[in-house]
């Protein structure tokens, strides 16, 4: 004789078979992809693990690794680097590299990457959107969240204006955020400057007057 727990279990085995397996979210296949740097002058080639995902025959024929190249045709690599430590390929991604290509920095959309450094390849810094705009991930739509960005080679900076007007500003070669003025433009700002200016300018002429007076009596004693 079956027992109560057994038609139970008998009763749900039935149930989830007639409704057919449980439909699972499937990531979309690693594909080969190249993307030019905004200074226009490298080239990132991705190439995904072997076996796996869509080659690109083409590209797979001209560059034999991944890594970030010359965009002038060159076959050799700046620097090489593997499929795992970019992740996905974000459509509105942007680089940013320094003139020797050693050091490149990667602007995204993401809520866990809006934004990353990297050193010959290997990535040392990232910043998520929820650390620097968190009000958008609140806000439907587009995640814009910075109107223009600046790699600054020889000062080794990057700097980034939000959509706020708000200036951030990192080391290039650490990813490490700057400390900055925040908004340039704002009014606390520049009533600020003004009055240390007014305060300082009459200290300021009071020094002169007294280092010429004292040079006067020098010149006649």
């Amino acid at each position: 004789m079956v027992s109560r727990a057994g038609v139970v279990l008998l009763f749900f085995t039935l149930l989830s078979g007639l409704a057919g397996p449980i439909p699972q979210a499937q990531a979309a296949p690693l594909k080969d992809y190249t993307r030019v740097t905004e200074n226009g002058k490298y080239l990132l080639v991705m190439l995904a693990p072997d076996g796996t995902g869509q080659p690109d025959p083409a590209l797979r024929q001209k560059y034999s690794q991944p890594g970030l190249y010359p965009n002038d045709g060159s076959l050799a690599p700046v620097w090489t680097t593997d499929w795992t430590s970019w992740y996905q390929n974000l459509p509105d991604s942007q680089l940013y590299t320094t003139l020797d290509g050693k050091y490149m920095v990667r602007v995204d959309r993401a809520t866990d990457l809006a934004l990353a450094f990297y050193v010959t390849g290997i990535e040392v810094k990232r910043y998520g959107l929820y650390e620097l705009r968190p009000d958008l991930l609140v806000q439907s739509g587009e995640r814009v969240w910075q109107n223009k960005a600046n790699l600054d080679s020889a000062q080794k900076r990057f700097v980034v204006e939000t959509v706020t007007g708000e200036r951030l500003e990192f080391n290039t070669t650490t990813g490490q955020r700057l400390p900055g003025i925040g908004k340039p433009d704002s009014l606390g700002l520049v009533v600020g400057l003004v009055a240390i200016g007014l305060f300082t300018l009459p200290i300021g002429v009071i020094a002169f007057i007294g280092i010429k007076r004292q040079l006067k009596r020098k010149e006649s004693g």
